[in-house]
Protein backbone atom coordinates (compact mmCIF):
# COMPACT_ATOMS: atom_id res chain seq x y z
CA UNK A 1 0.00 0.00 0.00
CA UNK A 2 1.03 3.58 -0.47
CA UNK A 3 -0.12 7.22 -0.32
CA UNK A 4 0.80 9.89 -2.86
CA UNK A 5 2.32 11.81 0.07
CA UNK A 6 2.73 10.67 3.66
CA UNK A 7 3.15 14.12 5.28
CA UNK A 8 0.31 16.60 4.84
CA UNK A 9 -1.47 19.47 6.58
CA UNK A 10 -4.93 18.99 8.02
CA UNK A 11 -7.28 20.22 5.36
CA UNK A 12 -5.22 18.87 2.47
CA UNK A 13 -6.15 15.71 0.55
CA UNK A 14 -4.14 12.56 -0.11
CA UNK A 15 -4.92 9.65 -2.43
CA UNK A 16 -4.38 6.14 -1.14
CA UNK A 17 -3.23 3.32 -3.43
CA UNK A 18 -3.00 -0.47 -3.28
CA UNK A 19 -1.27 -3.18 -5.36
CA UNK A 20 -0.59 -6.91 -5.10
CA UNK A 21 2.81 -8.12 -3.99
CA UNK A 22 5.23 -9.43 -6.58
CA UNK A 23 4.32 -12.89 -7.82
CA UNK A 24 0.79 -12.65 -6.38
CA UNK A 25 -2.58 -12.38 -8.07
CA UNK A 26 -3.45 -8.79 -9.06
CA UNK A 27 -6.07 -7.17 -6.85
CA UNK A 28 -8.41 -7.01 -9.81
CA UNK A 29 -8.50 -10.81 -10.01
CA UNK A 30 -12.01 -12.27 -9.41
CA UNK A 31 -10.56 -14.28 -6.56
CA UNK A 32 -10.56 -11.12 -4.42
CA UNK A 33 -13.73 -9.62 -2.91
CA UNK A 34 -14.96 -7.31 -0.15
CA UNK A 35 -12.33 -4.57 -0.14
CA UNK A 36 -12.77 -2.43 2.99
CA UNK A 37 -10.78 0.58 4.24
CA UNK A 38 -10.61 1.32 7.97
CA UNK A 39 -9.11 4.42 9.65
CA UNK A 40 -7.21 4.00 12.94
CA UNK A 41 -5.11 6.26 15.14
CA UNK A 42 -1.60 5.18 16.04
CA UNK A 43 -2.95 3.49 19.17
CA UNK A 44 -5.19 1.30 17.00
CA UNK A 45 -8.52 2.90 17.90
CA UNK A 46 -10.99 3.62 15.08
CA UNK A 47 -11.21 7.27 13.97
CA UNK A 48 -12.94 9.13 11.21
CA UNK A 49 -10.86 8.82 8.06
CA UNK A 50 -12.74 11.57 6.21
CA UNK A 51 -13.07 9.58 2.98
CA UNK A 52 -14.12 11.67 0.02
CA UNK A 53 -17.71 10.86 -0.80
CA UNK A 54 -17.74 8.38 2.07
CA UNK A 55 -16.14 5.77 -0.23
CA UNK A 56 -14.35 3.09 1.84
CA UNK A 57 -14.43 0.24 -0.70
CA UNK A 58 -12.44 1.46 -3.72
CA UNK A 59 -8.85 0.71 -4.65
CA UNK A 60 -7.67 4.36 -4.47
CA UNK A 61 -9.88 6.52 -2.21
CA UNK A 62 -9.15 10.21 -1.50
CA UNK A 63 -9.00 11.15 2.18
CA UNK A 64 -8.77 14.38 4.20
CA UNK A 65 -7.36 13.37 7.60
CA UNK A 66 -7.26 15.93 10.41
CA UNK A 67 -4.84 13.90 12.52
CA UNK A 68 -2.14 11.30 11.88
CA UNK A 69 -4.09 8.25 10.68
CA UNK A 70 -3.33 4.63 9.77
CA UNK A 71 -5.45 3.46 6.82
CA UNK A 72 -5.99 -0.32 6.83
CA UNK A 73 -7.20 -2.19 3.72
CA UNK A 74 -8.81 -5.62 4.20
CA UNK A 75 -9.66 -8.01 1.34
CA UNK A 76 -11.21 -11.50 1.25
CA UNK A 77 -10.64 -14.27 -1.30
CA UNK A 78 -12.97 -16.92 -2.62
CA UNK A 79 -10.78 -19.44 -0.82
CA UNK A 80 -11.78 -18.03 2.58
CA UNK A 81 -8.54 -16.16 3.16
CA UNK A 82 -8.23 -12.57 4.39
CA UNK A 83 -5.33 -10.27 3.72
CA UNK A 84 -4.59 -6.82 5.17
CA UNK A 85 -2.15 -4.01 4.57
CA UNK A 86 -1.86 -0.46 5.91
CA UNK A 87 -0.27 2.90 5.31
CA UNK A 88 0.22 5.81 7.73
CA UNK A 89 -0.56 9.39 6.68
CA UNK A 90 1.15 11.85 9.00
CA UNK A 91 -0.62 15.16 9.69
CA UNK A 92 2.11 17.58 10.65
CA UNK A 93 -0.14 20.55 11.35
CA UNK A 94 -3.34 22.40 10.50
CA UNK A 95 -3.57 24.37 7.29
CA UNK A 96 -4.68 27.98 7.97
CA UNK A 97 -6.47 30.19 5.47
CA UNK A 98 -6.18 33.98 5.84
CA UNK A 99 -9.21 35.49 4.14
CA UNK A 100 -8.43 39.11 5.04
CA UNK A 101 -6.49 41.50 7.27
CA UNK A 102 -8.55 44.48 8.36
CA UNK A 103 -8.18 47.62 10.44
CA UNK A 104 -10.17 50.78 11.05
CA UNK A 105 -8.61 52.60 8.12
CA UNK A 106 -5.52 51.92 5.96
CA UNK A 107 -4.55 55.57 6.49
CA UNK A 108 -3.25 56.47 9.97
CA UNK A 109 -2.46 59.87 11.44
CA UNK A 110 0.53 60.54 13.65
CA UNK A 111 -1.29 60.14 16.96
CA UNK A 112 -3.66 57.39 15.85
CA UNK A 113 -3.52 53.69 16.64
CA UNK A 114 -5.46 50.77 15.21
CA UNK A 115 -5.45 47.01 15.74
CA UNK A 116 -4.61 44.79 12.78
CA UNK A 117 -7.25 42.07 12.66
CA UNK A 118 -6.72 38.98 10.48
CA UNK A 119 -9.62 36.67 9.61
CA UNK A 120 -8.32 33.07 9.80
CA UNK A 121 -10.24 29.87 9.22
CA UNK A 122 -9.27 26.25 9.82
CA UNK A 123 -10.35 23.27 7.68
CA UNK A 124 -13.73 21.69 8.38
CA UNK A 125 -13.90 19.11 11.16
CA UNK A 126 -10.83 20.54 12.91
CA UNK A 127 -11.80 21.17 16.54
CA UNK A 128 -11.35 24.70 17.85
CA UNK A 129 -9.37 26.44 19.14
CA UNK A 130 -6.30 26.07 16.95
CA UNK A 131 -2.91 27.15 18.33
CA UNK A 132 -1.81 29.40 15.48
CA UNK A 133 1.49 31.24 15.58
CA UNK A 134 1.77 34.70 14.05
CA UNK A 135 4.63 36.61 12.50
CA UNK A 136 4.21 40.16 11.21
CA UNK A 137 6.95 41.63 9.06
CA UNK A 138 8.34 44.24 9.29
CA UNK A 139 7.75 44.79 13.01
CA UNK A 140 8.12 48.58 12.89
CA UNK A 141 5.17 50.43 14.41
CA UNK A 142 3.63 47.24 15.84
CA UNK A 143 3.01 46.66 19.53
CA UNK A 144 3.97 42.96 19.12
CA UNK A 145 5.01 41.36 15.84
CA UNK A 146 3.97 37.90 17.13
CA UNK A 147 0.50 38.85 18.39
CA UNK A 148 -2.74 37.89 16.68
CA UNK A 149 -4.07 41.46 16.97
CA UNK A 150 -1.10 43.82 17.21
CA UNK A 151 -1.73 47.54 17.66
CA UNK A 152 -0.33 49.66 14.87
CA UNK A 153 0.84 53.24 15.41
CA UNK A 154 2.65 55.89 13.37
CA UNK A 155 5.91 54.38 12.13
CA UNK A 156 7.57 57.50 10.75
CA UNK A 157 7.26 56.33 7.16
CA UNK A 158 4.87 57.30 4.41
CA UNK A 159 3.74 53.73 3.61
CA UNK A 160 4.50 50.17 4.71
CA UNK A 161 3.39 46.79 3.36
CA UNK A 162 2.97 44.41 6.28
CA UNK A 163 3.17 40.65 5.67
CA UNK A 164 1.49 38.19 8.02
CA UNK A 165 2.50 34.53 8.24
CA UNK A 166 0.16 32.24 10.18
CA UNK A 167 1.63 28.82 11.02
CA UNK A 168 0.71 25.57 12.70
CA UNK A 169 3.20 22.70 12.64
CA UNK A 170 4.78 23.87 9.41
CA UNK A 171 1.46 24.49 7.69
CA UNK A 172 1.13 28.18 6.89
CA UNK A 173 -0.58 30.89 4.88
CA UNK A 174 0.45 34.48 4.15
CA UNK A 175 -1.33 37.77 3.51
CA UNK A 176 -0.36 41.41 3.05
CA UNK A 177 -1.88 44.74 4.00
CA UNK A 178 -0.70 48.19 2.89
CA UNK A 179 -0.75 51.07 5.40
CA UNK A 180 -0.31 54.76 4.60
CA UNK A 181 0.88 57.10 7.36
CA UNK A 182 0.03 60.81 7.44
CA UNK A 183 2.05 63.16 9.63
CA UNK A 184 -1.07 64.98 10.87
CA UNK A 185 -1.97 65.35 14.54
CA UNK A 186 -5.76 65.04 15.06
CA UNK A 187 -7.61 64.56 18.34
CA UNK A 188 -11.36 63.91 18.55
CA UNK A 189 -13.40 64.53 21.70
CA UNK A 190 -17.07 63.52 22.01
CA UNK A 191 -19.33 64.62 24.88
CA UNK A 192 -22.96 64.06 25.86
CA UNK A 193 -25.28 65.82 28.28
CA UNK A 194 -27.16 65.38 30.46
CA UNK A 195 -26.56 62.00 31.98
CA UNK A 196 -28.18 59.81 33.04
CA UNK A 197 -31.26 60.43 30.87
CA UNK A 198 -34.59 58.71 30.32
CA UNK A 199 -36.34 57.36 27.25
CA UNK A 200 -38.48 60.26 26.10
CA UNK A 201 -35.80 62.82 26.89
CA UNK A 202 -33.10 64.08 24.55
CA UNK A 203 -29.32 63.77 24.67
CA UNK A 204 -27.22 66.68 23.46
CA UNK A 205 -24.21 65.30 21.58
CA UNK A 206 -21.16 67.37 20.74
CA UNK A 207 -17.83 66.53 19.10
CA UNK A 208 -14.71 68.52 18.30
CA UNK A 209 -11.63 67.76 16.21
CA UNK A 210 -8.42 69.60 17.05
CA UNK A 211 -4.88 69.57 15.75
CA UNK A 212 -3.08 70.70 12.58
CA UNK A 213 -4.70 67.97 10.49
CA UNK A 214 -8.28 68.68 11.59
CA UNK A 215 -8.97 71.45 9.05
CA UNK A 216 -11.52 70.29 6.50
CA UNK A 217 -12.55 67.22 8.48
CA UNK A 218 -16.01 65.67 8.16
CA UNK A 219 -18.06 64.40 11.10
CA UNK A 220 -20.30 61.37 11.38
CA UNK A 221 -21.99 59.77 14.39
CA UNK A 222 -21.68 56.12 13.35
CA UNK A 223 -23.11 54.48 16.47
CA UNK A 224 -26.14 55.36 18.56
CA UNK A 225 -29.88 55.28 17.93
CA UNK A 226 -32.28 57.96 16.75
CA UNK A 227 -29.70 60.68 16.11
CA UNK A 228 -31.36 63.75 14.66
CA UNK A 229 -28.53 64.64 12.25
CA UNK A 230 -25.66 62.15 12.22
CA UNK A 231 -23.36 64.30 10.08
CA UNK A 232 -23.45 67.34 12.38
CA UNK A 233 -20.81 67.67 15.08
CA UNK A 234 -23.48 69.04 17.44
CA UNK A 235 -26.82 67.24 17.38
CA UNK A 236 -29.52 65.59 19.47
CA UNK A 237 -30.31 61.91 20.07
CA UNK A 238 -33.47 60.31 21.42
CA UNK A 239 -32.71 56.97 23.12
CA UNK A 240 -35.29 54.18 23.00
CA UNK A 241 -33.68 51.43 25.11
CA UNK A 242 -32.60 51.31 28.74
CA UNK A 243 -29.03 50.51 29.69
CA UNK A 244 -25.68 51.92 28.61
CA UNK A 245 -25.87 53.70 25.24
CA UNK A 246 -22.73 54.15 23.16
CA UNK A 247 -22.40 57.10 20.79
CA UNK A 248 -19.36 56.98 18.50
CA UNK A 249 -18.11 60.01 16.59
CA UNK A 250 -16.00 59.27 13.53
CA UNK A 251 -13.98 62.11 12.04
CA UNK A 252 -12.44 61.75 8.59
CA UNK A 253 -9.65 64.23 7.90
CA UNK A 254 -8.90 65.84 4.57
CA UNK A 255 -5.92 63.45 4.27
CA UNK A 256 -8.16 60.40 4.78
CA UNK A 257 -7.37 59.61 8.42
CA UNK A 258 -10.26 58.21 10.43
CA UNK A 259 -10.24 59.13 14.13
CA UNK A 260 -12.95 58.10 16.58
CA UNK A 261 -14.08 58.85 20.09
CA UNK A 262 -16.85 57.23 22.11
CA UNK A 263 -19.11 58.69 24.78
CA UNK A 264 -21.27 56.49 27.01
CA UNK A 265 -24.64 57.58 28.40
CA UNK A 266 -26.70 55.74 31.00
CA UNK A 267 -30.37 55.41 30.01
CA UNK A 268 -32.10 55.01 33.36
CA UNK A 269 -35.56 53.97 32.18
CA UNK A 270 -38.74 55.26 30.54
CA UNK A 271 -39.71 58.84 31.34
CA UNK A 272 -43.38 59.07 32.39
CA UNK A 273 -45.32 62.18 31.37
CA UNK A 274 -48.12 62.54 33.91
CA UNK A 275 -50.98 64.82 32.94
CA UNK A 276 -51.98 67.40 35.54
CA UNK A 277 -55.17 66.82 37.47
CA UNK A 278 -57.94 69.48 37.16
CA UNK A 279 -56.88 72.71 38.85
CA UNK A 280 -60.09 72.80 40.89
CA UNK A 281 -59.38 69.39 42.34
CA UNK A 282 -62.03 66.87 43.31
CA UNK A 283 -64.98 67.54 45.63
CA UNK A 284 -66.45 64.67 47.65
CA UNK A 285 -69.65 64.88 49.64
CA UNK A 286 -70.59 62.79 52.64
CA UNK A 287 -70.77 59.03 51.90
CA UNK A 288 -69.54 59.60 48.36
CA UNK A 289 -66.85 57.51 46.60
CA UNK A 290 -65.09 58.65 43.45
CA UNK A 291 -62.46 57.01 41.25
CA UNK A 292 -59.41 58.98 40.16
CA UNK A 293 -57.98 58.44 36.67
CA UNK A 294 -54.30 59.21 36.17
CA UNK A 295 -53.25 59.69 32.54
CA UNK A 296 -49.60 58.82 31.85
CA UNK A 297 -47.91 59.11 28.46
CA UNK A 298 -44.47 57.97 27.31
CA UNK A 299 -42.19 57.98 24.29
CA UNK A 300 -43.93 56.59 21.20
CA UNK A 301 -41.18 53.98 20.75
CA UNK A 302 -42.23 52.24 23.98
CA UNK A 303 -45.41 50.18 24.14
CA UNK A 304 -46.96 49.39 27.53
CA UNK A 305 -44.11 50.60 29.77
CA UNK A 306 -44.01 49.08 33.24
CA UNK A 307 -44.70 52.13 35.41
CA UNK A 308 -44.89 52.06 39.20
CA UNK A 309 -47.44 54.23 41.04
CA UNK A 310 -47.28 55.64 44.54
CA UNK A 311 -49.91 57.92 46.14
CA UNK A 312 -49.04 59.88 49.25
CA UNK A 313 -50.65 60.02 51.74
CA UNK A 314 -52.33 56.66 51.32
CA UNK A 315 -55.36 57.05 53.61
CA UNK A 316 -58.79 57.21 52.02
CA UNK A 317 -57.54 55.28 48.95
CA UNK A 318 -58.61 51.80 47.88
CA UNK A 319 -54.99 51.11 46.77
CA UNK A 320 -52.11 53.58 46.93
CA UNK A 321 -50.03 51.65 44.34
CA UNK A 322 -52.34 51.75 41.29
CA UNK A 323 -53.05 54.45 38.72
CA UNK A 324 -56.81 54.69 39.30
CA UNK A 325 -57.72 54.19 42.97
CA UNK A 326 -61.09 54.96 44.53
CA UNK A 327 -61.26 57.73 47.15
CA UNK A 328 -63.58 57.80 50.18
CA UNK A 329 -63.09 60.63 52.69
CA UNK A 330 -66.20 60.57 54.85
CA UNK A 331 -65.48 62.70 57.90
CA UNK A 332 -62.02 63.71 56.66
CA UNK A 333 -60.71 67.18 56.02
CA UNK A 334 -59.29 68.36 52.70
CA UNK A 335 -56.37 66.24 51.45
CA UNK A 336 -53.59 67.10 49.00
CA UNK A 337 -52.51 63.87 47.32
CA UNK A 338 -49.20 63.51 45.45
CA UNK A 339 -48.93 60.82 42.77
CA UNK A 340 -45.42 59.67 41.81
CA UNK A 341 -45.03 57.62 38.62
CA UNK A 342 -41.67 55.96 38.02
CA UNK A 343 -39.73 53.58 35.79
CA UNK A 344 -36.13 52.88 36.68
CA UNK A 345 -34.76 56.21 37.83
CA UNK A 346 -37.25 58.24 35.78
CA UNK A 347 -40.13 59.90 37.64
CA UNK A 348 -42.91 62.43 37.26
CA UNK A 349 -45.34 63.77 39.85
CA UNK A 350 -48.72 65.49 39.97
CA UNK A 351 -50.92 66.69 42.81
CA UNK A 352 -54.65 66.26 43.34
CA UNK A 353 -56.54 68.44 45.82
CA UNK A 354 -59.51 66.55 47.26
CA UNK A 355 -62.06 68.73 49.07
CA UNK A 356 -64.41 67.01 51.52
CA UNK A 357 -67.80 68.72 51.85
CA UNK A 358 -70.23 67.26 54.41
CA UNK A 359 -73.12 68.88 52.47
CA UNK A 360 -73.72 71.82 50.15
CA UNK A 361 -76.58 74.30 50.30
CA UNK A 362 -77.75 76.53 47.47
CA UNK A 363 -80.17 79.44 47.96
CA UNK A 364 -81.94 81.04 45.01
CA UNK A 365 -82.96 84.70 45.09
CA UNK A 366 -84.68 86.93 42.55
CA UNK A 367 -85.47 90.62 42.12
CA UNK A 368 -87.41 92.64 39.59
CA UNK A 369 -85.06 94.84 37.66
CA UNK A 370 -85.98 98.46 38.25
CA UNK A 371 -87.89 97.57 41.42
CA UNK A 372 -91.20 95.86 41.95
CA UNK A 373 -93.00 92.96 43.60
CA UNK A 374 -92.11 89.43 42.43
CA UNK A 375 -95.78 88.47 42.78
CA UNK A 376 -97.07 91.44 40.77
CA UNK A 377 -94.99 91.35 37.61
CA UNK A 378 -95.99 91.88 34.04
CA UNK A 379 -94.89 90.24 30.82
CA UNK A 380 -91.73 91.94 29.59
CA UNK A 381 -90.33 92.67 33.04
CA UNK A 382 -86.78 91.40 33.74
CA UNK A 383 -85.95 89.21 36.73
CA UNK A 384 -82.39 89.11 38.08
CA UNK A 385 -81.57 85.61 39.39
CA UNK A 386 -78.79 84.77 41.87
CA UNK A 387 -77.60 81.46 43.40
CA UNK A 388 -75.56 81.49 46.62
CA UNK A 389 -73.63 78.28 47.46
CA UNK A 390 -72.33 77.32 50.89
CA UNK A 391 -69.78 76.50 52.06
CA UNK A 392 -68.16 79.35 50.17
CA UNK A 393 -65.05 78.94 48.05
CA UNK A 394 -65.93 75.61 46.42
CA UNK A 395 -64.41 75.47 42.96
CA UNK A 396 -65.76 73.77 39.84
CA UNK A 397 -69.37 73.97 41.01
CA UNK A 398 -71.86 73.60 38.17
CA UNK A 399 -75.17 75.48 38.03
CA UNK A 400 -78.36 74.85 36.13
CA UNK A 401 -81.43 77.13 36.10
CA UNK A 402 -84.82 75.87 34.95
CA UNK A 403 -87.66 78.22 33.99
CA UNK A 404 -88.92 80.35 31.09
CA UNK A 405 -86.98 83.10 29.35
CA UNK A 406 -83.62 82.47 31.09
CA UNK A 407 -80.67 84.16 29.39
CA UNK A 408 -77.80 81.92 30.67
CA UNK A 409 -79.02 78.82 32.51
CA UNK A 410 -75.48 77.62 33.44
CA UNK A 411 -74.44 80.73 35.37
CA UNK A 412 -74.89 81.30 39.08
CA UNK A 413 -75.94 84.89 38.32
CA UNK A 414 -78.20 85.54 35.34
CA UNK A 415 -81.56 87.05 34.38
CA UNK A 416 -84.86 85.99 32.83
CA UNK A 417 -87.67 87.67 30.88
CA UNK A 418 -90.86 85.66 31.54
CA UNK A 419 -93.01 84.97 28.49
CA UNK A 420 -96.04 83.37 30.20
CA UNK A 421 -98.61 84.67 32.67
CA UNK A 422 -99.41 83.06 35.99
CA UNK A 423 -97.14 81.63 38.63
CA UNK A 424 -93.66 80.68 37.40
CA UNK A 425 -90.97 78.67 39.26
CA UNK A 426 -87.27 79.30 38.71
CA UNK A 427 -85.28 76.33 40.02
CA UNK A 428 -81.52 76.35 40.57
CA UNK A 429 -79.55 73.08 40.84
CA UNK A 430 -75.96 73.29 42.09
CA UNK A 431 -73.70 70.26 41.52
CA UNK A 432 -70.24 69.63 42.92
CA UNK A 433 -68.33 66.53 42.00
CA UNK A 434 -70.41 63.57 40.85
CA UNK A 435 -73.41 63.20 43.16
CA UNK A 436 -73.07 66.19 45.46
CA UNK A 437 -75.94 68.57 44.64
CA UNK A 438 -78.71 70.78 46.10
CA UNK A 439 -81.74 72.63 44.70
CA UNK A 440 -83.75 75.73 45.56
CA UNK A 441 -86.76 77.46 44.00
CA UNK A 442 -87.92 81.05 43.73
CA UNK A 443 -91.54 81.76 42.68
CA UNK A 444 -92.83 84.75 40.70
CA UNK A 445 -96.31 85.79 39.48
CA UNK A 446 -96.94 87.30 36.06
CA UNK A 447 -100.21 89.23 36.07
CA UNK A 448 -100.45 90.16 32.42
CA UNK A 449 -99.22 92.62 29.86
CA UNK A 450 -98.09 95.92 31.27
CA UNK A 451 -99.84 98.75 29.32
CA UNK A 452 -97.69 101.41 27.75
CA UNK A 453 -99.18 104.90 27.06
CA UNK A 454 -97.46 106.21 24.02
CA UNK A 455 -99.27 109.65 23.90
CA UNK A 456 -101.94 111.56 25.90
CA UNK A 457 -103.76 114.52 24.23
CA UNK A 458 -106.39 117.08 25.37
CA UNK A 459 -108.77 119.03 23.09
CA UNK A 460 -108.97 121.96 23.28
CA UNK A 461 -105.63 122.64 24.83
CA UNK A 462 -105.25 125.06 26.41
CA UNK A 463 -108.87 125.47 27.64
CA UNK A 464 -110.72 128.15 29.63
CA UNK A 465 -112.19 127.69 33.05
CA UNK A 466 -115.54 125.94 32.75
CA UNK A 467 -114.81 124.73 29.21
CA UNK A 468 -115.20 121.03 28.45
CA UNK A 469 -111.96 119.29 27.39
CA UNK A 470 -111.71 115.86 25.67
CA UNK A 471 -108.81 113.59 26.74
CA UNK A 472 -107.40 110.87 24.44
CA UNK A 473 -104.73 108.28 25.15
Amino acid sequence: MHADTNYICAGQSVQLGSAAMAGKLPLTDPAYSNYTWTALNLQGSPVSGYFQGGNTTGFSPVVFPVQTTRYLLSANTIFGCTDTASVVVYVKGIQPEISSVSLLNPILCINQTSALSPAITAPPFVPAPVAWTYNWSPGIGLSDSTAALPVLSFAGQSAINYTLIVNNGGCYDTSEVAITFVADDVTVSATASPGPVCIGQSIHLSATATGPGSVGSSFNWISGERILSATDSVTIAYPSASGLASYVMQVTTAQGCIVRDTVLVTIAGVQPFLQDFPSGGLVLCSNQTSQVFAVVNSDSSISNPDFSYSWSPGFGLSDSTIANPEIFLDGQTDVLYTLTVSNGGCIDTAQLHVVFVPAIDVVASASVRGGGNLLEMCLGDTIDLLANLTPAGIQNAEYGWAGTGIFDAASSQTYAVPDQTGYQNYVITATVGVNCFDRDTVKVRILGVRPEIEELTATPNPACFGEITSLKA
